[in-house]
Parts: C-alpha cells; sequence; structure tokens
C-alpha cells in the first residue's frame, strides 16, 4: 500500500516503539529521510525520475552551456542533450572535454550556419558543446534529458514516486539508519537482529525493484518488458 508523509512517519514510529513528540525524534527525521531517499535513488535506476527541459538556449560563438535546472530537482545525471532549430531536433553525440578541446579550441564557430553536434560535461551542472553555434544558425533551443533526484519528502510534499512504487523499499531504508541512530550506530555490529537485518532486508527488496525498473525500460530479456524465465532458454528476441 502507497505511504504517505504521515502514514511512513506513524509506521516507523510503531515499529521503534517511539513517542511522536520526541523533540529527538522530531529532529532526526530529515536525515532519516535523506539517507533513505540517498540509498533508494542510487541503487535503483527510476524511470520516473527521469527530466526533459527545454528552457535554455545555445548562445552563438560560446562552447559553454550550462544546464538548466527544471522545477522537479537539479540533474543528477544528463543523458542527452538536443539542439533544436526550427522545429528540427539534432541529437548531440557525448564525448570526452578533450575531444571537444582537440577539435573546436575556441568559442567562434567554424561557420555562420554550424550547429553544435557533440557535448562533453565538466561538472554536473556544466558542459562544452562543438562545434559552437553559427550567428546565422537560429535560436537553438537547448533540450536536455536526464536524472534527478526529487524534491525530498515533507510535511508538506507528502508523497514521492519512492512512497507511491516502493514503498517497503522506502521503509526498510529508513529503518537501517532508525536503527543505527537509536543503538549510537552500535546496533550495525552489535544488534544484527536490528540495523544489519533491515540491511538485508532491503537487498532482499532492491533486487525485486530493479528487476521491475529494468523491465519498465524495455530492459528486460533481449530487451524487451518481460521478466526473466529461467525455463525459457534461449530467450525471445
Amino acid at each position: 500500500m502507497p505511504l504517505t508523509y504521515s502514514s511512513w512517519k506513524a509506521t516507523i514510529e510503531n515499529m521503534i516503539t517511539m513517542d511522536a513528540a520526541n523533540a529527538d525524534w522530531l529532529q532526526i527525521i530529515p536525515s532519516v529521510i535523506d539517507y533513505a531517499e540517498a540509498r533508494c535513488y542510487r541503487d535503483l535506476d527510476l524511470l520516473d525520475v527521469t527530466v526533459r527541459n527545454a528552457t535554455a538556449t545555445f548562445t552563438a560563438n560560446q562552447r559553454t552551456f550550462t544546464v538548466p535546472t527544471p522545477a522537479a530537482g537539479g540533474y543528477v545525471i544528463v543523458d542527452s542533450i538536443n539542439c533544436i532549430i526550427s522545429g528540427s531536433r539534432t541529437p548531440l553525440t557525448p564525448v570526452s572535454v578533450n575531444v571537444i578541446d582537440m577539435l573546436w579550441p575556441s568559442s567562434t564557430a567554424p561557420s555562420a550556419s554550424a550547429v553544435p553536434q557533440y557535448f562533453a560535461m565538466e561538472t554536473t551542472t556544466g558542459a562544452i558543446i562543438g562545434p559552437p553555434l553559427g550567428a546565422s544558425a537560429g535560436t537553438a533551443t537547448a533540450e536536455v534529458v536526464g536524472r534527478i533526484q526529487p524534491t525530498p519528502l515533507s510535511d508538506s510534499n507528502t508523497s514521492t514516486v519512492l512512497t507511491s512504487d516502493y514503498p517497503e523499499l522506502f521503509l526498510a531504508a529508513s529503518m537501517i539508519f532508525v536503527s543505527g541512530w537509536q543503538r549510537n550506530f552500535g546496533a550495525q555490529g552489535d544488534d544484527p537482529q536490528q540495523a544489519q537485518s533491515w540491511e538485508n532486508q532491503f537487498g532482499r527488496l532492491l533486487a525485486g525493484a530493479s528487476l521491475q525498473e529494468a523491465r519498465a525500460r524495455f530492459a528486460g530479456p533481449s530487451w524487451t518488458p518481460t521478466r526473466p524465465e529461467p525455463a525459457a532458454q534461449p530467450q525471445r528476441g
């Protein structure tokens, strides 16, 4: 069953026998959420955190490009960048910084009609493109497709993709942190019935969730949305 902030909080409090008004507990809740969400988002290749943003433009005779920040959250990974001119989309090929520095060392476009063909990420929010946009190429929209880390769960953001689609995984990740916090982290080594057992539970749940997300991306057997079938060999293409 999907969780909300209030039901997640109440469930944790019931599981650890915690007073909902305990000041120390209320203070640590954001850290619990940060830990649990970071574990889940990093370990799961979630389809629902992919965002397409076309609010930026390329500037003529300029190699540098600042990746825009979508309203739903900043990009953690940029998957692709497209250049759109008069409705025509040109996918840019990702390469290394060295390639662009060698082929287009100057910010001056090689021709007035030049259109970017390649990009290289220098930081999580900055890229360089090559060749630079030509002055007469037209208005060039930069469409960025990538993965974000959504707004964290809170009393004002009561639901996330994790609480809706993978509530049991998010709950297990939360309990790993909470168990350690209750024992000053000694539980991770001294009490395997708590933090370590929740770590094991998280691993089992993660395996199933990862398979489901792979199928959603058509990354199942033979690049299909089907689940692996041990008796069906070879897999159908």
